[in-house]
């Protein structure tokens, strides 16, 4: 399967004359977004084992990307995979779900933002998003207890220097289970962060 978006940007207002084309967040300005998609689907079996699996790439690029301020590349990976085995009546089923993000925080060592450290701004967003009222529990209106990596395993600072490094817990790592699915999310890195090509590494 393959997709071409050329989007050309332009003004939209809604029913209420609120301006939400292009949206008002950053530096709010029209910029052309060229992106295509190609992707594989599978359903099928292995075996006893029946597998249904998807798999999407989005690449190009935005010319004018609002928070970013800048021209910036688009890269982006999604898949999900479903296996399921029958016995009798019954489909016991186990899935999974992977798509890329943005390490945000390895940003902020550019001098365009600020300039931070970046281990700085990851223990300020820790302390933001995962502590207090959100040590054990999820953000949003109807709150869920979730479980967290507390163990000491990932680095992190106290200082605006980024120096020393310390090691503390991972709270940005979660898991829970909701109406017998259970979901985890992971803070990976990549120290690159699609800037391989200009740092030279």
């Amino acid at each position: 399967m393959a997709v071409d978006n050329d989007d050309r940007g332009g003004f939209h207002y809604d029913e209420n004359g609120f301006l939400v084309r292009p949206a008002l967040i950053g530096s709010a300005q029209q910029h052309k977004v060229q992106a295509g998609y190609i992707g594989i689907n599978g359903d099928g079996h292995i075996g006893f084992v029946n597998l249904t699996h998807s798999y999407y790439f989005a690449f190009g690029h935005d010319e004018f990307n609002p928070i970013a301020g800048r021209r910036t590349d688009i890269r982006a990976h999604m898949g999900a995979v479903e296996a399921s085995i029958d016995r009798n009546w019954l489909r016991f089923r186990l899935s999974g779900f992977f798509a890329t993000g943005d390490n945000d925080w390895t940003d902020c060592d550019r001098l365009s933002n600020g300039p931070f450290t970046e281990l700085e701004r990851l223990t300020h967003e820790r302390s933001v998003f995962f502590s207090g009222p959100y040590a054990d529990s999820s953000m949003g209106q109807e709150q869920m207890k979730v479980e967290v990596q507390t163990a000491p395993l990932c680095q992190g600072t106290t200082s605006s220097t980024g120096q020393p490094r310390t090691m503390m817990g991972c709270l940005e790592n979660r898991r829970w289970t909701y109406r017998k699915v259970t979901y985890a999310i992971l803070n990976v890195q990549g120290t690159c962060n699609n800037r391989c090509g200009r740092l030279g590494v």
